[in-house]
């Protein structure tokens, strides 16, 4: 998966596949995937549907949500750029966060916490926004984190080798979890 330009939904049905798996290796009690929430309360430039990769289930029931992006890049283009003294993200990363915020979004409005809770059992509060995105060629960890400080801890954002690792490792609690979400 790391190496390859795989498609999203050759990722999406491994996990599917091996979703309780995956969802412990992350440090999360159940995974859900591609989860239809319509918006009953929205603007007029809100989505009608909006469906994330990923809905993660925590110990205490809360949901955080994971999108998921392709692992190369293109031209093998880092994540970020500006080095350390101007760290920021890639415009592909940045649509990332932006799809990831809009989600955000759709929970900020009561009638929709209240319609996706009847429809699905979900309950999020101040969700972790977890992206995945890049590779150990085109992400550096130091710079991500420089580039992630105006999010706080709002916004998580890892490459393909780091997810491998929790999968291998079964980390992913000690990783997504050492900030309070």
């Amino acid at each position: 998966l790391s190496d390859q330009n795989v498609p999203e939904s050759i990722i999406d049905k491994f996990i599917q596949t091996n979703s309780e798996y995956f969802a412990k290796a992350l440090g999360y009690k159940s995974v859900r995937s591609q989860v239809s929430l319509e918006w009953v309360d929205r603007e007029d430039d809100d989505p009608k549907i909006s469906r994330p990769d990923y809905l993660l289930q925590r110990e205490n029931g809360l949901f955080d949500i994971l999108d998921l992006k392709k692992a190369l890049l293109v031209n093998y283009q880092p994540v970020t750029k500006g080095g350390k003294a101007r760290a920021q993200f890639n415009s592909y990363v940045n649509d990332l966060i932006a799809q990831l915020a809009g989600y955000n979004r759709y929970f900020q409005k009561e009638g929709n916490r209240d319609w996706a809770r009847t429809k699905y059992g979900i309950e999020i509060q101040n969700p972790r926004l977890i992206g995945v995105v890049g590779n150990y060629d085109s992400f550096a960890r130091d710079e991500v984190d420089l580039a992630l400080a105006p999010y706080k801890d709002e916004i998580v954002i890892l490459s393909y080798q780091e997810i491998i690792n929790m999968l291998r490792y079964n980390t992913g609690s000690k990783i997504l979890f050492s900030k309070n979400p």
